[in-house]
C-alpha cells in the first residue's frame, strides 16, 4: 500500500473537510476558518477581550482550549455548540474565549502575567484538546473539564459551573438532584 506525504494527505483532508462550509465572498474555502473549527454560532472572541467582557457583564467565562488539528474538538464545536439548548445557557450565563493550545508565539496578558497560549492553556491544567476552563468574572480559576463531552452532559456541567453549585455541592449531588428535578417535573 502506497502512503501519501503527510503536506499532501493534509491537502485532501482540508478540501475533502470543506465542502459547502467555510467559504469566503469569492467562493474559496477559508483555511484558517476551517482549521480553527469554531461554530460560528458561538460567538467566539479572544481571551483577553472574553475577560474584558465578563468583566463588564458579571458573567462566568468559558475559555475553550482547542488545536486546530483535534478532531474532538472539531465534534465538539459541530454537536455541543450547535445545540439550541446549549447555545441558549452560553449566552445567558458565560462569555466565551478561545485559546488555541498549539499557539507558543504570541503573547497574552492574565494576572499580571505575560503567557502564550499554550503555556496559558498548559496553566489552566490543559493537557489534551478540548478542554474547557471555567473561570470567575474577574479571571478566577474555578476548574476545568477535559476532553470531548456530549451535548447533554455538557449542559449538565454548564449548569453546575452557572448556578454557583460547585461553591457548596458535589458535582455528584448535583447530578443526582438535577436529575430528580427532571424526573419529577420540576
Amino acid at each position: 500500500m502506497r502512503r501519501l506525504p503527510l503536506p499532501l494527505l493534509f491537502a485532501c483532508w482540508l478540501v475533502s473537510s470543506a465542502c459547502g462550509q467555510d467559504t469566503g465572498p469569492d467562493g474559496q474555502v477559508d483555511g484558517y476558518s476551517l482549521l480553527k473549527n469554531a461554530s460560528p454560532l458561538v460567538g467566539w472572541v479572544s481571551f483577553e477581550e472574553g475577560l474584558a467582557r465578563a468583566d463588564s457583564s458579571g458573567k462566568k467565562v468559558l475559555v475553550d482550549i482547542f488545536s486546530p488539528t483535534c478532531g474532538w474538538c472539531r465534534k465538539m464545536q459541530q454537536e455541543a455548540y450547535t445545540s439550541t439548548d446549549v447555545l441558549d445557557y452560553v449566552d445567558t450565563h458565560f462569555e466565551t474565549a478561545r485559546l488555541d493550545i498549539d499557539v507558543l508565539d504570541d503573547s497574552l496578558s492574565y494576572k499580571d502575567m505575560k503567557l502564550s497560549s499554550g503555556h496559558l492553556a498548559y496553566g489552566f491544567g490543559a493537557t489534551g484538546t478540548p478542554t474547557t476552563v471555567f473561570l470567575t468574572p474577574t479571571g478566577d480559576y474555578i476548574t476545568r473539564l477535559p476532553g470531548y463531552a456530549p451535548t447533554n452532559d455538557f449542559l449538565v456541567v454548564l449548569k453546575y459551573i452557572a448556578t454557583d453549585a460547585f461553591l457548596n455541592q458535589s458535582f455528584e449531588d448535583f447530578v443526582a438532584a438535577e436529575g430528580g428535578a427532571q424526573s419529577s417535573g420540576q
